[in-house]
């Protein structure tokens, strides 16, 4: 029986195309942020700024597996805010692990789709803007969804260039982001 698994195992690798490559890079992006408090209010709607760094290890052509750390905040707007309470100095940063898929559509072109679980952590402050009590701290963690759809282009000199749609709930947040990339092939 041991056999026959080194034999599986050992075939396994084998097989794996020769093109199996490395994928380091990075991004940055403007998006809506979605908002609610833990019991379910809704506290609006906010710009944000975000920027992510990622390894990606190319299974085959088509697939890969990809971890990725990012951060993000309030962006240029900020208008986070309820009838009730203000939003104030909210970030958020995290971890996660996805699995990529992609299509080339020509020979530098490509459409992919990214599926994962991140780990996020969202921090920021909470007002009562009616009686002016002294702002709350709020710090939640949590472990998410992560879906993203995008294009990329590659060059041949390894460096390539992708536009990407993110979607990531957050605990309270939910988190829209459109980006702009850069990576290198090794």
């Amino acid at each position: 029986m041991k056999m026959k698994l080194t034999v599986a195992v050992i075939a396994a690798v084998v097989c794996l195309p020769a093109q199996a490559e490395h994928v380091i890079g990075g991004a940055a992006g403007i998006g809506l942020q979605d908002f609610e408090s833990v019991n379910g209010e809704e506290l609006g709607v906010s710009d944000g700024i975000n920027t992510e760094l990622f390894y990606r290890y190319m299974l085959s052509e088509y697939f890969g597996i990809e971890a990725a750390t990012y951060t993000g905040t309030g962006g240029v707007l900020s208008t986070l805010g309820g009838v009730l309470f203000d939003v104030k100095d909210m970030r958020y940063t995290g971890v996660r692990g996805s699995v990529y898929g992609q299509m080339h559509v020509s020979e530098s072109n490509k459409l992919f789709a990214k599926v994962g679980v991140s780990q996020s952590h969202l921090k920021y402050k909470l007002t009562n803007i009616w009686n002016q009590q002294p702002s709350r701290d709020v710090s939640s963690h949590g472990s998410d969804l992560f879906v993203a759809l995008g294009w990329g282009m590659d060059f041949k000199s390894g460096l390539g260039v992708t536009a990407e749609y993110q979607y990531l709930p957050i605990q309270e947040m939910t988190v829209n982001n459109f980006s702009v990339g850069v990576n290198y092939r090794f």
